[in-house]
């Protein structure tokens, strides 16, 4: 579990599963990514146990799931200390700096416990907010792939790949 000023970033608890599929596959969260599609006890079935590559952002103030973060191994790097991150958050929720504070603390924790060297992130082209919000915490794009990923509305988007080495992350604590 980690903490910052506004959220608890932990493991999702089995009665916020249905506001977690709610967010998951609501229009404005399903446009930039593509889960695969899913019915509601699909769903429950998938996330019976916790998954230790989950971690699920919940304001403090009110105990409200508003967004997610996955940490998984980067599979585009071979034999180096890398891992690579994604996210999303409710629309009701973006823009006000959540997203920038549980990356901040889910990269300084990755860092600084978890022991990696290199962060990698993908993005869709046409998510201009999280290309932003990449750029503001110090990543570079890396590579920019042509036709990439088709969503579940079949949609297919360019991919940007974004990197965040440590020294890069040290030389600019956030």
């Amino acid at each position: 579990m980690l903490e910052t000023q506004r959220l608890v970033i932990r493991a999702i608890k089995q009665d916020e599963i249905p506001r977690l599929y709610e967010l998951n596959y609501s229009p404005f969260v399903k446009a930039f990514n593509a889960f695969e599609p899913l019915t509601l006890e699909e769903f429950k079935e998938k996330n019976k146990a916790a998954n230790p590559e989950n971690y699920y952002l919940i304001l403090k103030e009110d105990n409200q799931l508003i967004g997610e973060i996955s940490v998984r191994p980067d599979y585009v790097r071979y034999q180096v200390n890398a891992i690579a991150v994604s996210y999303w958050l409710g629309e009701a929720f973006t823009h006000q700096g959540y997203m920038t504070e549980a990356l901040k603390q889910m990269i300084q924790d990755l860092f600084e416990n978890k022991g990696y060297e290199i962060i990698t992130a993908r993005v869709f082209s046409e998510n201009l907010a999280s290309l932003n919000l990449l750029t503001r915490l110090g990543f570079q794009q890396e590579a920019y792939l042509k036709r990439a990923v088709k969503n579940t509305e079949g949609r297919i988007f360019d991919d940007i790949f974004f990197v965040l080495f440590k020294e890069d992350w040290e030389k600019t604590i956030h």
